[in-house]
């Protein structure tokens, strides 16, 4: 039967070859998948920022790790050390209130040798105002308030006074020794106050948000390229003793907790940054290996998948153009999710007391030392920056976990 034979039996009318366009079949397969590479990424972004809580949490998160970058790089003060030293008494530096609202909240006992600092200062420098004001006198005690940050540049002034008077050629085309002294001295300013150490808070939270946030993203990283790795090989070869065995092996790891884990593995280690992240590898691997290989279970044996073997792909491009498109959101929700992990994780040993420096600046120890009656009651801000840093940063990586998970399944795509 010919075609025109066939036509006239079934009544189909006049269809003829040339109407018809032959397509290779692995492509269709691949682009109901994924699609084009570059429609595809717009399309990703389009539903993540089509949702405003994924939008929000993603610019929050953005905006915290900015600030906390540009702090690091260009705060004047050091994240581990007072704001000022060799200071005659460095009381006047713990626990300064934020320099847009330099007068102390509650009067302080003022010390005989501070008494005489400030007694000094005001004969020294009277255009400097200490708006020193006594609130209770005794013949034990003295309490009082005063503006802390112009205290502190007094006792800056007369520090360098010898040296202005030695050297008077360093103040030249400033003017004279007081007028560079009050430029110097004026500089020194603390935006959110100092800690019980007279570390400024700003600089303290911003560096240890960017510390926290490069270990874990350095960790989620390493982990996910080897846990993903690991799951998708075990997912097509599941049930042979490679398979076996590692699973054996994940339920050794998963059967302690977490937190117990990591606090044997870092009393073994240490607590540098290179024993942080061996031991954070060895206490995550087993998330991403999990989730990758049931995935690839799931999705091996569908019809795209089978379809591209039977028409010769190779299983490496069975992987790459088929699994981990699809599989790929899925990931990303156990990358990002790990992130706020790790940093909790990390905290932990802090407030456990493994790090050898109190000072060291990460999110646990800031929190851990201004998690204190005295400070909460000195410097609020102390405690309140960086623990609303870790809380925005874990909701916000919550969300943003959720929404990269929807825009990259291809599922929804498809349905749109």
């Amino acid at each position: 039967m010919d075609k025109n034979e066939f036509n006239k039996a079934y009544n189909l009318g006049n269809l003829d070859k040339d109407l018809f366009k032959k397509i290779d079949a692995e492509k269709v397969a691949i682009s109901e998948i994924v699609g084009k590479p570059k429609r595809n990424l717009i399309e990703i972004f389009k539903r993540f920022f089509s949702n405003p809580f994924y939008a929000i949490s993603f610019v929050i998160f953005v905006t915290l790790l900015i600030l906390a970058i540009i702090v690091t790089f260009n705060s004047p003060y050091d994240a581990e050390s007072a704001i000022v030293s060799n200071l005659p008494t460095n009381d006047v530096i713990y626990n300064l209130p934020p320099s847009w609202s330099p007068m102390l909240s509650q009067s302080r006992v003022v010390p005989q040798d501070l008494q005489t600092q400030i007694s000094l200062i005001q004969s020294a420098f009277p255009e400097l105002d200490l708006q020193y004001v006594i609130t209770t006198a005794t013949a034990n005690q003295t309490t009082a308030t005063w503006n802390a940050y112009v205290l502190i540049q007094g006792m800056v002034m007369r520090r360098e006074a010898a040296l202005v008077a030695a050297y008077p050629g360093a103040i030249a085309g400033i003017g004279n020794a007081a007028a560079y002294q009050i430029k110097e001295a004026s500089l020194l300013t603390s935006y959110f106050g100092t800690d019980l150490a007279g570390i400024d808070v700003w600089t303290r939270t911003g560096v240890s948000i960017t510390n926290s946030l490069g270990l874990a993203f350095l960790v989620s990283t390493i982990t996910m390229v080897i846990g993903s790795g690991i799951g998708i090989y075990l997912g097509f070869h599941v049930g042979t003793w490679i398979d076996t065995l590692l699973l054996r092996i994940i339920e050794i790891f998963t059967l302690l907790p977490v937190l117990v884990f990591f606090v044997i593995l870092t009393a073994a280690f240490g607590t540098s940054f290179w024993a942080l992240v061996v031991s954070l590898i060895f206490v995550g691997w087993a998330d991403p290996v999990r989730t990758a290989r049931l995935y690839t279970i799931i999705l091996k044996d569908r019809e795209f998948v089978v379809a591209a073997q039977s028409i010769g792909a190779s299983k490496t491009r069975r992987i790459i153009y088929h699994i981990l498109p699809a599989i790929l959101g899925k990931l990303i929700n156990v990358y990002v999710l790990s992130i706020p992990g790790i940093i909790f994780l990390v905290s932990s040993l802090a407030f456990l007391g493994f790090f050898n420096d109190p000072n060291a600046a990460n999110l646990g120890n800031v929190l851990r030392r201004a998690a204190t009656p005295t400070q909460f009651e000195a410097n609020l801000w102390a405690l309140l920056l960086p623990a609303g840093a870790l809380l925005l940063i874990t909701l916000s990586l919550q969300f943003v976990a959720v929404g990269f998970h929807d825009a990259l399944d291809p599922r929804l795509g498809k349905a749109k």
